[in-house]
């Protein structure tokens, strides 16, 4: 990755504007002094792509609060969250279902107790 950069640092911060192989530019600000320029714009895009995954899950999984703040609950309830998310998923493969997975998930929310012979059918392809 090609950068360049102007550095226009202050007292406590250090702000430059980093261009990337794609010609865009970003301003960042940091009070990171002891890095280069070149690895606190990878940590900045590192950090995007986390943030970017934690607002999927939200928006995805359904997953609003912790039952519980330490770190095994938190893992298992988003590894809860994805096996259920992906076994919605293959069940709308196999079933050749073409509604969305927030629709799907109602459907089963609704007929968890029902004989599912016949739940999905008018939602097929």
């Amino acid at each position: 990755m090609l950068f360049q950069y102007k550095d226009d640092s202050f007292k406590y911060s250090k702000c430059f504007t980093v261009i990337d192989e794609n010609e865009e530019e970003f301003r960042v600000l940091t009070n990171i002094f002891d890095m280069t320029p070149e690895d606190i714009f990878l940590l900045y895009r590192v950090r995007w792509k986390i943030e970017t995954f934690f607002k999927w899950i939200r928006q995805n999984l359904r997953i609003k609060q912790c039952i519980d703040y330490n770190k095994n609950s938190i893992k298992i309830q988003i590894y809860t969250a994805l096996i259920i998310y992906m076994l919605i998923y293959i069940l709308k493969e196999v079933l050749k279902v073409k509604t969305s997975m927030l629709k799907i998930t109602k459907i089963i929310k609704s007929n968890i107790l029902e004989n599912t012979d016949d739940v999905f059918l008018g939602y097929q392809k």
